[in-house]
Formats: C-alpha cells, structure tokens, sequence
C-alpha cells in the first residue's frame, strides 16, 4: 500500500475498526449483491464485531459513512490490493491492519465471524462483554 493510503487507514481505523472491502465492477455485479445480502442479514453480527464496510463500486467509494471517504480513492485501494477494476472481490482487514480475508466470492456471515471470533483481540472482547451475536445460516 502507498504512503499515504496506509497512513489514512491507520488514522482513521487502526485498533478501532476492522474493514470489509467490497470491490465490483458495477452494482449489478451478482458476487456483489450476494455480499451485500449477506451484510443485511446480519448487520448486527457487523456492528457486534466492529465491522466497516467500505464498497467499491467502478471507480467510486461507497460508504455508509461518508467521514471515512475523505481522503480515499477508489483507484489508489484498487491498486494497493492489486485488484482490477473489472474484479469482485472480498476484503477483511483486521483491527491491526493487516489482511485477513481477500476472496474472489462473496464471504458468508457465519464464515467471517467464525474467523473474527478466533482472533485473540477478538476473544477479549467477547469477554469484555460477555457475550457474542452469533451467525445464524
């Protein structure tokens, strides 16, 4: 990853956030919708595991919030993951920064937050609060 790029998620996200990437070439991508379902149906799995979703969309970023877009091109994170603009793919990035998941399929709910839940940072959390929203197929 670039300099810069790195340096922006680090701000904006590092030991805060992890980051699903979602890239496609446009919204009628059929990898693309099927991510998307899997994030509705589970949104409060997403919000339990401090999950952001960040879609990248042609040569646009979409974001439920919009604060984290301001120094981010859709270009520069296809490049930084060596991703084609006429690509799907899938893209976990832990709280730590570092990547977790990068998927030419959509990744199922149950299967992200199985990994999420191995992660020692993870772990703590659960503990911490005691619980954890679990996938339900």
């Amino acid at each position: 990853m670039s300099g810069e790029l790195t340096t922006y998620l680090e701000d904006e996200f590092k030991w805060k956030n992890r980051i699903i990437f979602v890239f496609a070439e446009s919204f009628e991508d059929q990898d693309y919708k099927k991510q998307l379902d899997h994030i509705e149906k589970h949104r409060d799995g997403y919000k339990d595991r401090d999950l952001v979703i960040l879609k990248i969309i042609g040569d646009s970023i979409i974001d439920a919030e919009p604060q984290h877009l301001d120094n981010l091109q859709a270009s520069e994170l296809r490049a930084a993951f060596g991703i084609k603009p006429q690509q799907f793919r899938s893209l976990l990035l832990g709280k730590d920064g570092g990547v977790k998941i990068n998927s030419r399929y959509p990744i199922s709910a149950c299967d992200l937050f199985n990994l999420i839940d191995r992660m020692p940072m993870r772990r703590q959390e659960i503990k911490a609060k005691g619980y954890a929203i679990s996938c339900k197929p």
